[in-house]
């Protein structure tokens, strides 16, 4: 029989996938080798290795003290790509080592030799006869040494109850469709023989003592959505224009510079933008000398801008040539046509 022919899946297909889930299991991954490693432990075999993550984990934490870690899988894309991990992780004279072998395989244990820990991720429920493949790691266990196998237990969550895209239970559905694509998985695989027990059961039916079980938690929280900052926009005016309807035209305020030391300062003006076909011209109304030095009491308001924070004589008379005041006129700004005139 060809070598993990058993579940028709293409691993080698798959291989940048394991990767991802390595990447994402990684602190897990290595708690959980602190966790199993004893202190007289120097061997490790990673048998179904995929994409190398726990044996990278193995051969990091034996750095400097362990002998050797051997990744087996019987894909040899994944087994190269383990192989690669383990061996850029291993310092300190921890040897890596490759075997191309299958758990389902009666020559796994000679391949293999015996080892101080023997560990299998998710590679059980792939063979036909799961407890033989149980029997046939636990001979590659060196005597006071220890099989550690790694399986699933709580179901995958990631989604809320409603997303708000057809039925509510997407992920409930989802489980569902997993379950029975591994049921006819087991179904479709040759020479499938069913285990109604559990997997601590499993170990004890096996030959191994002192079994034990534990559960560990893999939660991520979600990603943070990273809303884009609103841009600030100019405040925008309405303007009729006959027949046409309005128009939106943007007038952002824009004062004009202060003048140097020693002249009056301008008027703050808003910009006004030339409009085709028109001649432009310049507002007439800027601040005179006599709106800063006129006493309160003959002050009033500008009559040609409401808006005006300036205050401006109540009467004002032109000089004449020899020094007399004459008639009373309007103040400069809104009689003279070129520009503000000079106060006595």
């Amino acid at each position: 029989m060809a070598l993990h022919s058993y579940d028709n899946i293409d691993w080698d297909a798959r291989l940048e996938r394991l990767r991802d889930t390595d990447a994402l299991t990684a602190p897990e991954t290595a708690e959980l080798v602190k966790r199993l490693l004893r202190p007289e432990d120097r061997s490790v075999v990673d048998v179904g290795a995929g994409a190398g993550g726990s044996a990278a984990a193995f051969a990091k934490a034996l750095s400097g003290i362990g002998d050797t870690v051997i990744v087996v899988d019987s894909a040899p894309e994944l087994l190269a790509a383990a192989t690669d991990c383990a061996e850029r992780a291993a310092s300190g004279g921890v040897e890596v080592r490759a075997v191309r072998a299958d758990a389902a395989d009666d020559a796994l244990p000679d391949l293999v030799g015996q080892m101080d820990l023997v560990f299998a991720s998710f590679v059980a429920h792939h063979l036909p006869d799961q407890i033989a493949g149980l029997r046939r790691m636990a001979r590659t266990v060196r005597p006071g040494g220890r099989l550690a196998l790694v399986e699933f237990g709580l179901d995958q969550r990631v989604l809320p109850w409603d997303i708000g895209l057809g039925e509510p239970g997407l992920e409930s559905r989802l489980a569902a469709a997993r379950d029975d694509r591994f049921r006819r998985m087991r179904a479709e695989m040759e020479g499938s023989v069913r285990m109604p027990m559990g997997w601590p059961a499993a170990l004890t039916e096996a030959g191994l003592e002192d079994v034990e079980s534990w559960s560990y938690l893999i939660d991520r929280p979600r990603p943070s959505i990273r809303r884009r900052p609103q841009r600030r926009r100019a405040p925008t005016r309405v303007a009729a224009r006959g027949s046409g309807g309005n128009r939106r035209r943007r007038r952002p305020a824009v004062t004009r510079p202060t003048p140097g030391p020693g002249k009056p300062p301008l008027h703050p003006q808003p910009h006004r933008r030339p409009v085709p076909g028109r001649q432009h011209r310049p507002r007439r109304h800027q601040t005179h000398p006599l709106h800063l030095t006129t006493p309160p009491e003959t002050q009033r308001r500008c009559p040609q801008n409401r808006r005006c924070p300036v205050l401006i004589p109540s009467t004002w008379r032109q000089p004449d040539q020899t020094g007399s005041r004459g008639p009373t006129r309007s103040p400069p700004h809104a009689a003279s046509k070129t520009g503000p005139l000079d106060a006595v």
